[in-house]
C-alpha cells in the first residue's frame, strides 16, 4: 500500500511584526499546521499550490526551511500566487523541487505538473514543452491507478470555472481522453473541498488551508484508491485561520460551501 498527504493551498505570507495579533496568529498556525502535516504516517506528501502567498524568496526560504526541517519526502507544484514575484528558476533553486515530474511506483504512475504562468495572478497554460512530455507520459502503464498533482482544475468545466482555466481545460482534456482507464487529478486553487466525476477520470479538490484547516489521506492498495479527510479540529488552529484569512490582502474566501459530506471520504475502484 502506499499512503500519500495532501495539504491545499498554504498561502504563507510575510505579515509586519507591529501587526502582533496578525503576527501571532502566522507563527503559531503555520508551524502546528506543518508539524501535523509531517505527522501522518505517509510515503509522501504533496503540496498543490500555492505554498506561498505573494511568492516572494523570504516567504519560499522560510516554508522550505520549516518543511525540511520536519519532512524529507515532500512534493510542491506551483500555483498562481508562487510564481507572482521571483522567477520559477529562482523558486525551484530554493525549493529543490522539479518544475514537472514523473514517479512510478508498484501501485500507481504520479505526474506532477506546473500549469502557471510567471509573474501572472489570473492565468494558467502548459508550455509547449511541458505539454508534449505529458501526452507521452500518459500512455505508461495503462493498467496503473494514475494520479495527477497540479494546482489549477485541469477538468475546469466539471466545477463551472471561469474562462481562463477552462481555456486549460479545452487543451488537456483531449489528452486525458487518450488513457482509456482514466485517473484522479487532485488539484487545490479554489480553496474549497469538492470531488466530481468526468467520464473515466475523477477531479478531486483539497480545501485552502486557512478556509478549511486540513488534509488529503490518499491510500493506493490493489488498484483501489481510498480518499480521506483529517481534520485539524483544534480551537487555537482555527482561530488563528481564521485570523489569517481575514488579515492576509487578497486571500480568496469562498462564497461556496466549503465541503459537502460525499467530498471527504470516499473509494474508487475503476482499476481493480
Amino acid at each position: 500500500m502506499m499512503k500519500i498527504a495532501i495539504m491545499g493551498d498554504l498561502h504563507y505570507s510575510q505579515v509586519e511584526q507591529t501587526n502582533e495579533t496578525l503576527w501571532n496568529a502566522r507563527e503559531v498556525f503555520f508551524k502546528q499546521y506543518l508539524q501535523s502535516f509531517a505527522e501522518i504516517k505517509a510515503d509522501l506528501r504533496v503540496s498543490v499550490g500555492d505554498l506561498t502567498h505573494h511568492g516572494l524568496a523570504d516567504e519560499f526560504r522560510e516554508v522550505s526551511g520549516l518543511l525540511h526541517s520536519i519532512a524529507s519526502n515532500y512534493r510542491a507544484v506551483l500555483g498562481n500566487h508562487d510564481v507572482l514575484s521571483i522567477s520559477k528558476e529562482e523558486i525551484l533553486a530554493i525549493t529543490q523541487q522539479p518544475r514537472y515530474d514523473a514517479v512510478e511506483t508498484d501501485e500507481a504512475l504520479l505526474l506532477f505538473l506546473d500549469t502557471t504562468v510567471s509573474l501572472s495572478l489570473n492565468g494558467c497554460d502548459l508550455d509547449e514543452e511541458q505539454f508534449e512530455w505529458f501526452r507521452q507520459q500518459l500512455s505508461r502503464s495503462p493498467h496503473k491507478p494514475l494520479l495527477i498533482f497540479v494546482h489549477h482544475p485541469l477538468l475546469a468545466y466539471a466545477f463551472g470555472r471561469p474562462p481562463s482555466e477552462a481555456g486549460l481545460h479545452r487543451k488537456v482534456y483531449p489528452l486525458l481522453l487518450s488513457r482509456k482507464n482514466g485517473g484522479v487529478v487532485f488539484n487545490g486553487h479554489t480553496h474549497f473541498h469538492k470531488t466530481v466525476m468526468v467520464g473515466a477520470w475523477h477531479a478531486v479538490e483539497t480545501a485552502g488551508s486557512l478556509c478549511f484547516p486540513c488534509f488529503r489521506l490518499v491510500e493506493v492498495d490493489a488498484g483501489q484508491i481510498r480518499v480521506s479527510t483529517i481534520a485539524l479540529d483544534v480551537a487555537e488552529i482555527v482561530q488563528h485561520s481564521q485570523t489569517l484569512r481575514d488579515g492576509i490582502d487578497r486571500y480568496h474566501q469562498p462564497k461556496e460551501k466549503l465541503f459537502h459530506k460525499a467530498d471527504l471520504d470516499f473509494t474508487i475502484s475503476q482499476w481493480k
